[in-house]
């Protein structure tokens, strides 16, 4: 069985209205949770919109705030603020994710930098270039440790040149974030709109016949509304969304 997501990364800042589009098209929600965003908050989004199944949490993308500052010193400024003020943003890591995770039955995704164990249903996904080239048998090796399962995100796969669909095949994950982009280029671009052989790895999906979770994960632009349209019909014509 195949689950359908879009992740609320793509309008971070008011994720309501990701929770809207996913009502209307009938998919889940894969949820990045800002400092302020608590069970709470999440409750009330199940409530407003009972429709929408929270399929999982992204954890922060570092342990700390000042995981940043520590070589700060060593890039450019504007190569470094913009983690910066994201590590502000989404504040480090803590309990509150996993008590998230819990209560809502569903899996905790996580970068490899800011792995944290201690949760069954966790994902460790494949880092972008600017989180090191970590080969990506040493996070199937990071999984089978932990005994937990792996996100292939394709536009990280991109920006280290690789290839998505050996990709696909070293990691067997669990989760795929699906995103077009330029290779050499964390893009997270619409469906359809790069470089990757994205038909070739959902043909590759329905032929494994296993269950998989494939969550939308675009960047944060204006024309949200069309890009996540477009999006969606490009998995209408591949037949993972119906």
């Amino acid at each position: 069985m195949i689950k359908v997501g879009i992740s609320t990364y793509t309008k971070f800042w008011k994720p309501e209205k990701i929770f809207k589009i996913a009502q209307e098209l009938g998919v889940g929600i894969e949820f990045l949770p800002m400092r302020w965003h608590n069970l709470n908050y999440l409750h009330k989004m199940q409530k407003r919109f009972p429709k929408v199944e929270i399929l999982g949490i992204h954890a922060p993308f570092s342990k700390n705030f000042f995981g940043y500052l520590k070589d700060f010193k060593q890039r450019k400024f504007l190569q470094k603020i913009c983690p910066i003020i994201w590590a502000a943003i989404l504040g480090g890591f803590n309990d509150k994710y996993f008590k998230i995770a819990k209560n809502l039955n569903c899996y905790l995704n996580f970068h490899p930098r800011n792995f944290v164990p201690g949760y069954k249903n966790s994902l460790i996904e494949n880092p972008y270039a600017d989180e090191g080239n970590i080969p990506l048998k040493e996070i199937k090796k990071i999984a089978e440790e932990n005994n937990i399962g792996i996100t292939l995100d394709t536009s990280h796969i991109a920006s280290v040149n690789g290839n998505l669909l050996e990709a696909f095949e070293i990691l067997q994950p669990r989760v795929i974030h699906l995103s077009d982009s330029k290779f050499g280029k964390h893009g997270h671009l619409v469906l359809g709109k790069g470089e990757l052989p994205l038909t070739e790895l959902l043909n590759k999906v329905k032929r494994k016949n296993n269950d998989y979770i494939i969550i939308v994960e675009l960047k944060p632009i204006k024309n949200y509304k069309e890009a996540i349209k477009h999006s969606f019909d490009f998995l209408r014509k591949n037949r993972i969304y119906f």
